[in-house]
């Protein structure tokens, strides 16, 4: 069978199918456009989110750090490992001494507080 026997013979046997059941066919198109159309919208709105977020987090403020407390580090079982780092307000004060931070505040959340750092 040559290659263009075969396709014409595969065109045939399609036409002869979507004309035998066309209410499978019609079904069939809807269900594939409907899927597309569907991927298309949410990959769509997966870009504009990352972009909007991105926006968000840029606006919140460039070249800023927080710091929160956390818990020590250390091999399980050890007596500190696990503990909780608390950070007072006096703290604080400490962030200051390098010179590349041009200002620290202090914020409360409800998680235990925190430090926060400009450039």
């Amino acid at each position: 069978m040559t290659p263009i026997t075969f396709v014409r013979e595969t065109l045939r046997m399609a036409a002869g199918d979507l004309a035998a059941r066309p209410l499978r066919s019609v079904l069939s198109m809807t269900s594939f456009a409907i899927g597309i159309a569907i991927t298309t919208v949410l990959v769509s709105m997966g870009n504009g989110l990352a972009t909007a977020v991105g926006q968000i987090l840029k606006s919140m403020g460039e070249g800023q750090i927080a710091v929160t407390p956390g818990r020590t580090t250390g091999i399980g079982g050890q007596r500190r490992s696990g503990r909780p780092i608390r950070l007072r307000y006096h703290d604080v004060e400490n962030l200051k001494f390098p010179p590349s931070i041009e200002g620290v505040a202090a914020y409360f959340d409800l998680r235990g507080g925190g430090a926060s750092s400009y450039r």
